[in-house]
C-alpha cells in the first residue's frame, strides 16, 4: 500500500513537471495572456561562436522561460499571493493605498511636492507661455493650458502613511496654477474642478483601480472644454448629448488599467462605474475648430475614442510632443519632421494638457521650441521666410538637417541666423 502511494505521488510530480512543456507545444488549455508592456523574445539562432561564448544558452534560457506553458497563470498566482498576503504590488511603480486604492508612486510624490522643480524654472516657463499666448492671439490662435486631475490629489485620504502625506509641500501644480491666474494665462483646471465635484457627482470621476480620469469624467471634461471654447471665441460648436448612461461593474478601458497591469488571479473589489453614450450633432453650419493638443496619456481617452475627431475639424494629438497622431495621416509622424510653425498657425486652438506627474517637464519641450520660433528678431525672421519660400532651398536644408539629426525648423533657424550674421551670405 505504501509503495502504491509513493508511485501515485511520483506520477503526480512527473505529470506536473511535464505538463508545462506539453502546454507549450500543444496549447491544450486556454490561458489568458499577461497584460502590460512586455518585450517578446525571439527564439535565438544557433551558431558555434555564440554557443562557445555562452550567449546562445543564456538567450535560449530566457526564451524558454518566457514561453513555458502556464507561465501567465503561475505569474498571476505569485502576484495574487503578494497582493493578498503581503499587501504588495509586483508591477513597476504601483503602490497599494488604503482600502486597496491603487496609485502609481510618481502621482503621490508629485502631489506631495517632492518633484518640485523650483519657482525660478516655473517662472521662466510662465514668461515664455505668456509671450506665446499673446503672440499667437494676434494671429488668431488661442493657446490654453489644461491641468488634468491626478489620482493622488483626488484621493489624498487613501495615500499610505509611509509617504508621510501630512508633510505635503508646494507642488508644481500649486505654483503653475497660482502664477497662471496672476499672469492672466488661459488655463482650465480640471483637477480643481473634479475635486469640487467629488462629493456631489452622481458617478465616480476617478476610478479606484485606474490611474486616469474615469470615462464618465472624460465625458464631463469634453463637454466642459467645448463650452469653454465656445465662450472664449464666441462661436457655436456641435452639441453633445448623452443618450444613455450604462452603470456596471464590468470596467472598461482605463478604468481598471493599474489593476490590469498587476496581473492578478482575481479581480480587486471595486465600485460600479458609469459609461455615457455620447452623441455629436451633425450640423455643417456649426464651427468645428482646428486643434492641436500636446499632451500625455490622459488625452488618449478623448482622441482615441473619436471624440476629438467628431467635435473638432483638423485635429492632431502630439503625444509627449514626440509623435503626431492625426486621423488624416496614414500613420503617426514625428513632430520633428513637421513644419511646426505652419502647423501652429493653421490652428484655432492649441491645448497643452498635462497630469500632475508631468508638470516637472510641462509641455515636453513644446514651449521652449515654440518660443524660439516666435522670439527671433525681425532680421532672422526675414531670412527664415526667404528660405521657406524656396522649395529647392528647403530640400537642401532638409538633407543637412537629416545629416545633423536635428529638426528641419531648427536647421532653418540656424541657417537664418548665419545669414543674418553674414549679411545674407555675401
Amino acid at each position: 500500500m505504501q509503495k502504491k502511494i509513493k508511485n501515485i505521488i511520483f506520477s503526480i510530480i512527473l505529470i506536473l513537471l511535464i505538463l508545462p512543456f506539453v502546454q507549450e507545444q500543444f496549447d491544450i488549455f486556454k490561458i489568458n495572456p499577461l497584460k502590460g508592456s512586455f518585450k517578446k523574445l525571439e527564439e535565438p539562432e544557433f551558431s558555434f561562436s555564440t554557443y562557445y561564448s555562452g550567449e546562445f544558452q543564456n538567450k535560449y534560457n530566457d526564451y524558454l522561460e518566457q514561453n513555458i506553458g502556464f507561465r501567465p497563470f503561475f505569474i498571476r498566482v505569485n502576484n495574487q499571493i503578494a497582493f493578498s498576503v503581503y499587501d504588495t504590488a509586483l508591477a513597476n511603480w504601483v503602490t497599494i493605498g488604503k482600502r486597496n486604492y491603487l496609485y502609481e508612486e510618481n502621482y503621490i510624490t508629485a502631489y506631495l511636492g517632492r518633484d518640485f522643480i523650483g519657482k525660478e524654472k516655473i517662472e521662466n516657463k510662465i514668461e515664455k507661455i505668456k509671450f506665446l499666448q499673446d503672440t499667437l492671439q494676434k494671429i488668431g490662435v488661442k493657446l490654453v493650458l489644461i491641468f488634468a486631475p491626478g489620482k493622488a490629489s483626488f484621493y489624498p485620504e487613501y495615500i499610505p502613511n509611509k509617504y508621510n502625506p501630512s508633510e505635503k509641500t508646494i507642488s508644481n501644480y500649486d505654483y503653475y496654477t497660482k502664477r497662471c491666474s496672476e499672469k492672466g494665462i488661459n488655463y482650465i483646471d480640471f483637477s480643481d474642478y473634479f475635486i469640487q465635484m467629488k462629493d456631489t457627482s452622481r458617478y465616480l470621476l476617478v476610478p479606484k483601480c485606474g490611474i486616469h480620469w474615469s470615462l464618465y469624467g472624460v465625458a464631463i471634461a469634453v463637454d466642459s472644454l467645448k463650452k469653454y471654447m465656445e465662450k472664449s471665441q464666441n462661436i457655436k460648436m456641435l452639441d453633445i448629448t448623452w443618450d444613455t448612461i450604462e452603470v456596471t461593474k464590468d470596467l472598461r478601458d482605463t478604468d481598471y488599467d493599474i489593476a490590469d497591469g498587476m496581473n492578478l488571479l482575481f479581480t480587486i473589489p471595486h465600485q460600479k462605474m458609469a459609461y455615457p453614450k455620447l452623441r455629436f450633432e451633425k450640423n455643417p453650419d456649426k464651427i468645428r475648430p482646428n486643434v492641436i493638443t500636446i499632451a500625455d496619456s490622459y488625452y488618449w481617452n478623448i482622441f482615441g475614442a473619436g471624440m476629438a475627431t467628431q467635435l473638432f475639424g483638423n485635429n492632431s494629438f502630439w503625444y509627449y510632443n514626440k509623435m503626431a497622431h492625426n486621423t488624416e495621416y496614414s500613420e503617426p509622424k514625428k513632430v520633428d519632421e513637421l513644419n511646426v510653425k505652419n502647423e501652429i498657425e493653421s490652428q484655432d486652438f492649441i491645448f497643452l494638457l498635462s497630469s500632475e506627474i508631468n508638470l516637472h517637464k510641462f509641455a515636453f519641450g513644446f514651449i521652449d521650441n515654440a518660443f524660439e520660433l516666435y522670439s527671433t528678431d525681425k532680421e532672422t525672421a526675414y531670412y527664415e521666410d526667404l528660405i521657406r519660400s524656396s522649395p529647392k532651398w528647403i530640400a537642401k536644408i532638409a538633407k543637412k538637417a537629416k545629416e545633423k539629426n536635428i529638426s528641419l525648423d531648427e536647421m532653418i533657424r540656424q541657417d537664418a541666423i548665419w545669414m543674418k550674421n553674414n549679411k545674407g551670405g555675401k
